[in-house]
């Protein structure tokens, strides 16, 4: 019993299991090795489970003095029972990876996937406090900016050829505005972005995306951090000489500033939405 049992298990091993060459491609695309390995987790559970209860009902019973052939037979069965679909052609990235127009062609990629150096990002459930921060944030900056410029949440700015990121909201100009199938602002457009840092995301939020946004020249930034179930502004501006970003003032019960225009949210109101 425990041969046939190994011989199941290495059955969905091999079925699964990507060649060395994909596994090397898979591991440098975020997320993308992730959803690969984890896709059909639900139906090899399913299809182990449903073999274990065959095991206590007795269904592999009396098959010990058929010899090996009867355990390789079932083993192979077992693992010929769970109905894989093909992966997505776009879980193998191209070796030079992706560029920031196969956003719009890739077909089931999921909502929000942003690029970032030519991988695919894939945005994780969003947490209470993300949710709630990005509808306080937005609907103050919203009352606040001049009737030239516009609000928007999670649209994509497309930095460069594999730079596609999406920042949760965006104050950008009106004229950037094209028309009801944009998919995506460029950099000239964008006068302040804003992110809302998640567990998943400290390392793009904090060092990576900062430094793609400064380099694309988007002169505001604002990092928001969670302390003590509150919002946490830093606030950034562009230094035109390094191109890099400077730490002007970091904000705890209320974001107080007068640029990119004036601005003053309460940040305890997240406690009333």
């Amino acid at each position: 019993m425990m041969r046939q049992s190994a011989r199941s298990l290495q059955g969905y091993r091999v079925k699964l299991g990507p060649a060395s060459e994909q596994h090397t491609w898979l591991a440098q695309h975020a997320g993308v090795m992730r959803m690969a390995e984890n896709l059909y987790l639900e139906k090899i559970q399913a299809a182990l489970a449903q073999s274990a209860a065959e095991h206590t009902y007795g269904v592999a019973e009396g098959t010990a003095d058929r010899g090996q052939d009867a355990s390789t037979e079932t083993g192979e069965a077992e693992a010929e029972a769970v109905d894989f679909e093909p992966l997505p052609s776009w879980v193998i990235p191209p070796t030079e990876g992706y560029t920031a127009e196969d956003l719009d062609r890739l077909r089931g990629i999921p909502s929000h996937t942003q690029l970032i150096d030519g991988a695919l990002v894939f945005v994780s459930p969003q947490t209470r406090f993300h949710s709630l921060t990005m509808s306080l944030v937005q609907s103050e900056l919203h009352r606040a900016v001049p009737a030239d410029l516009r609000v928007r949440r999670q649209m994509t700015v497309t930095l460069g050829k594999r730079q596609r990121p999406e920042p949760d909201l965006v104050v950008v100009r009106a004229d950037g505005d094209l028309d009801l199938n944009q998919t995506t602002y460029q950099p000239a457009d964008v006068l302040l972005a804003v992110e809302v840092v998640s567990a998943e995301s400290e390392i793009r939020d904090r060092e990576r995306k900062p430094v793609l946004y400064a380099e694309a020249g988007i002169v505001h930034f604002w990092r928001i951090e969670e302390k003590d179930g509150r919002p946490t502004v830093y606030v950034y501006e562009l230094d035109p000489a390094t191109k890099a970003y400077a730490l002007m003032s970091i904000h705890h019960d209320r974001l107080k500033v007068s640029v990119p225009f004036d601005i003053d949210i309460d940040l305890t109101e997240i406690d009333n939405f």
